[in-house]
């Protein structure tokens, strides 16, 4: 049985590590040197989808951690589009509105949150590392005012941290 524990802390340490990095990476290349960095940030905020997945088949888990999270990311997304309808602000680059609050970093904090709550800080930490990294790259593209980025990240952790229920051990 310690050699099967021993194994899944491997796993866990495994997938830890290469988020880290890829957000390292991500973060060391976005200052547009490379030119697929410089819409990243539309698919970052998904990339914690992936790992969310990887942590519950871990936990064996899958099942109730898909419905909070589908749950969550409803709620929060329906309360952040409600919100931009009602405020419409414009984007710091002129082009079109609806910048507050920001869709992109609300999403990916419902991500992380929600792995924080189920299951532990230790594993959320690169999913709030990648979160961060949206909403900077949303800043950093002009999308979006750093109002906008705080908003949407404390709405999702505040809507998020009340639907989800922690992982029972």
């Amino acid at each position: 049985m310690a050699s099967s524990y021993s194994f899944s802390i491997q796993i866990k340490a495994i997938i830890l590590a290469v988020t880290v990095c890829i957000s390292l990476y991500i973060l060391d290349n976005c200052g547009g040197r490379d030119p697929y960095f410089r819409k990243i940030e539309d698919y970052l905020q998904f990339i914690t989808l992936l790992y969310v997945f990887t942590i519950a088949l871990l936990y064996k888990d899958m099942r109730l951690s898909l419905k909070q999270l589908a749950i969550s990311l409803i709620s929060v997304s329906t309360l952040v589009y409600i919100i931009k309808y009602l405020v419409n602000a414009k984007r710091p680059n002129g082009i079109g509105g609806y910048s507050f609050p920001s869709g992109h970093t609300s999403f990916a904090f419902v991500v992380a949150t929600m792995i924080h709550k189920r299951y532990h800080l230790y594993y959320a930490i690169p999913a709030y590392i990648n979160g961060t990294l949206v909403g900077y790259l949303r800043l950093f593209h002009h999308k979006h005012h750093l109002q906008d980025v705080i908003c949407g990240a404390i709405i999702a952790i505040a809507l998020t941290w009340r639907i989800v229920s922690r992982k029972e051990s």
